[in-house]
């Protein structure tokens, strides 16, 4: 049985959405922009956006996908409150993605790079045994957004390169970790 559930982050973030099977988590991403087919508004039962918060508007998941999916959607929005509060956050929760021998290597790396750091796709590469490129291609294929962390990959000369979600999204989450200012 898989759930899914939809999390209004503040913006630039958007709205996450996370599917999860009996053995954890299998896909974390943000829409490109708003739902249309709410006129623009966020596609949940009810605002999940406590007035006045500090990092913006989030608060853990009330909508009933994420209580029908049961604890694991509530740890999830647990951590990502945390997450967005500026607290680091390990995410340590049931990951399940699915890619090749070598994608889910490179993703195993991407968990060790700590909050608030960011490394190279070479250097990244070179740990890995591999070809920047190649590395790149597999942080590009990362199915869990946030959790497994792909923004805090940079390119060689430091630039914010090759963010599926964005740029500005790489952007916000490097500046809530303290990376950038």
């Amino acid at each position: 049985m898989s759930h899914e559930a939809r999390f209004l982050l503040p913006a630039p973030l958007g709205v996450l959405h996370a599917r999860w099977g009996p053995r954890g988590l299998n896909r974390v991403g943000c829409t490109a922009g708003p739902d249309p087919a709410n006129g623009g508004g966020v596609p949940l039962p009810q605002r999940l956006l406590p007035e006045g918060s500090r990092r913006g508007p989030f608060h853990p998941p009330t909508a009933p996908a994420a209580r029908a999916g049961g604890t694991l959607g509530a740890r999830l929005g647990d951590a990502l409150a945390r997450y967005l509060a500026g607290e680091p956050e390990s995410f340590d929760l049931p990951l399940d993605p699915v890619g090749t021998p070598f994608q889910e290597k490179v993703w195993a790396a991407l968990r060790t790079i700590p909050h608030g750091t960011v490394t190279t796709y070479g250097a990244l590469a070179e740990r890995l045994g591999s070809h920047p490129r190649a590395v790149g291609q597999a942080v590009g294929q990362n199915p869990l957004w946030i959790l497994v962390p792909c923004h805090r990959v940079v390119g060689s000369d430091g630039r914010l390169t090759g963010y599926a979600g964005g740029l500005e999204r790489k952007e916000a989450l490097l500046r809530l970790e303290g990376v950038l200012r």
